[in-house]
């Protein structure tokens, strides 16, 4: 916490003695400072709290440790994040959850919330205590100067990424569009190991390497490659993107390893970098971008009250009401219509979903297993507005509709659900 107060404004430093000063309990400023910055658990504990107090005084005293070897420390400009952040915006990538594995002094997150203005969560973890520290101060400052900005909510670890639980992100982001981005390190294990560092990952066979290779994790290998290894390994199952500094040869090892692995990743391109102007290294970098496959069934919503038409490389259903929609939505984007597609398609064909495989899933007998409770879980993501739509008793009338389409002995197909003109539609597309 030392060495970040030295990088605080002083007009930062003014509005914490006069907020701050009066505050005799860390939870008491904790509120204060989520409702002004949205960071969650500013201050972990009343000593942390204490720290703070006496640092404020006049009289401190800070110095600035150096540990760039040890930790790869490549500290990314505020001028390139915010370029990577615009460059991602201009795509039309809008995140719901941002997620840095190793975020630094934050400059990556500090450039997320101004260009991505309607994302709910930020996740961070950082090693470096006095980076942790900083970065705090930098996004309260950033809220200071701008108090109208979006305020998502900002969960920040001081942790090691080799050891932190991922896990306990992945329950909260199953059905958001996700953002990775960052900079991990750029030093190999040989260079830690010479420095007797800690700083190193568990040996694990992520690349899913066999034999010899396997064994001895292949010899010298380089710390941000398994930061990147670790994200895809842990995100890339769900709807999102990646967009991570990284050497070129640690993107040329990534996607000569791709094949071995299930990771389900497209869209991969490189984008050279000016290490030389960005951070004063000959080593040749580039922004590394890929997207994750997820393949979804979309609610495709009228226009001025009129059905949207859809080029031929859909395949669409119309709806009466807007409640069916709804429902029929959540059934096909269910676990078992996923868990069934996956087995069936083959992502590698020209058009991995056609009419043939479709016509297999019968809504009727995924309805039937289907509570109330699961439908709402499901549908949550929507916005309130759709949500008033569905209700229990319009499920109960719909399974009773799904009942008796099954009472015939054919099976109910899913493009015979619902007979009449359409309304909203909804489509099978491959994000």
């Amino acid at each position: 916490m030392k060495t970040a107060i030295k990088c605080i404004q002083i007009s930062t430093i003014n509005f914490l003695i006069k907020n701050l000063g009066k505050i005799t309990d860390y939870r008491e400023a904790n509120e204060l400072l989520d409702q002004l910055s949205g960071i969650d658990t500013f201050f972990r504990n009343q000593n942390e709290f204490l720290t703070l107090l006496g640092l404020l005084k006049p009289s401190f005293m800070v110095c600035e440790g150096s540990g760039r070897r040890e930790y790869g420390d490549f500290q990314t400009p505020s001028i390139l994040t915010d370029s990577i952040c615009s460059y991602l915006n201009n795509k039309g990538i809008v995140p719901d959850i941002v997620i840095e594995p190793t975020f630094g002094k934050g400059s990556f997150l500090v450039s997320a919330l101004e260009y991505f203005p309607k994302f709910k969560k930020i996740y961070g973890v950082e090693i470096c205590e006095s980076y942790y520290w900083q970065t705090k101060f930098t996004i309260l400052e950033l809220f200071l100067k701008n108090p109208d900005l979006h305020k998502p909510k900002i969960f920040l670890y001081l942790d090691d990424v080799f050891k932190f639980d991922f896990r306990l992100i992945e329950r909260s982001i199953e059905k958001h569009n996700v953002l990775v981005l960052g900079n991990p390190p750029w030093v190999t294990n040989s260079e830690l190991g010479s420095l007797n560092s800690k700083n190193l990952p568990k040996k694990s066979n992520i690349k899913s390497l066999n034999g010899l290779d396997a064994i001895t994790g292949k010899g010298n290998f380089d710390i941000g490659e398994y930061i990147i290894l670790m994200m895809l390994n842990s995100f890339s199952k769900y709807n999102g993107h990646m967009a991570m500094l990284a050497k070129n040869s640690v993107i040329k090892n990534l996607i000569y390893d791709l094949p071995r692995t299930n990771y389900q990743v497209d869209d991969m391109i490189a984008l050279e970098i000016d290490t030389k102007k960005f951070f004063d290294a000959s080593v040749k970098a580039s922004l590394f971008e890929c997207s994750f496959k997820h393949n979804t069934f979309s609610l495709i919503l009228p226009e001025n009250d009129k059905p949207v038409m859809l080029d031929d490389t859909c395949y669409f259903l119309g709806f009466d009401s807007l409640s069916e929609a709804i429902l029929v939505w959540a059934i096909l984007n269910s676990k078992p219509v996923k868990q069934l597609l996956a087995a069936i398609v083959f992502l590698d064909a020209k058009r991995p979903y056609t009419k043939d495989i479709l016509m297999r899933i019968s809504i009727d007998k995924i309805a039937k297993d289907m509570t109330y409770d699961k439908i709402t879980d499901q549908i949550e993501s929507l916005n309130e507005n759709m949500l008033v739509n569905v209700t229990e008793d319009k499920w109960e009338v719909f399974l009773e509709k799904m009942n008796k389409g099954n009472s015939e002995t054919k099976q109910l197909s899913l493009f015979e659900i619902m007979a009449n003109p359409p309304s909203p539609f909804l489509t099978s597309t491959k994000k």
